[in-house]
């Protein structure tokens, strides 16, 4: 069982780590879409900052 469990744990970190990336790559992306279309919003309701 150990021996498992040491052979699995770097590969389930590497993978934990690859999916927190992409996770956030997406979240990023999200934000700055959500950002656009509110700017996008507000100069077409005639608001300038």
């Amino acid at each position: 069982m150990a021996t498992a469990t040491t052979f699995a744990a770097p590969y389930s970190i590497h993978a934990g780590a690859k999916l927190r990336s992409v996770l956030k790559s997406i979240g990023t992306f999200l934000i700055a879409y959500g950002e656009l279309r509110a700017a996008r919003a507000m100069q077409n309701e005639g608001i300038r900052f």
